[in-house]
């Protein structure tokens, strides 16, 4: 376990995982890390990048930077990598060739 300097956020390992959360709002603001050697946590200076020490003695570091992407963009990629939208009802379908397509040259630009 371990607070941030500012003691804004707090650092968990829980099952084999970390988990990120605020302090004040008591909200989780990261999903569930996969890291199964975890022992011991620390935050840099700024509480941007979470140090995690690993029982076979390497170091991992987890940026906790916020994203720089719009929600749309942070969306649109999702629906990339997902190959999948949200339809009226709010059911995933697959999402169309040409969306896909159009997605793929966003976030794939060529030279």
């Amino acid at each position: 376990m371990a607070f941030s300097a500012d003691s804004r956020f707090l650092a968990v390992s829980i099952d084999s995982c970390i988990v990120v959360w605020e302090v004040a709002t008591g909200v989780q603001v990261t999903p569930p890390i996969s890291m199964k050697l975890a022992n011991d946590l620390h935050f840099d200076d700024q509480g941007r990048r979470l140090l995690v020490a690993c029982v076979d003695k390497s170091v991992r570091v987890i940026d906790l930077s916020p994203a720089s992407r719009s929600v749309e963009e942070l969306s649109e990629f999702a629906r990339l990598l997902a190959n999948r939208t949200l339809d009226a009802n709010s059911e995933l379908i697959p999402l169309h060739h040409e969306e896909a397509q159009k997605l793929w040259d966003k976030f794939h630009p060529k030279p």
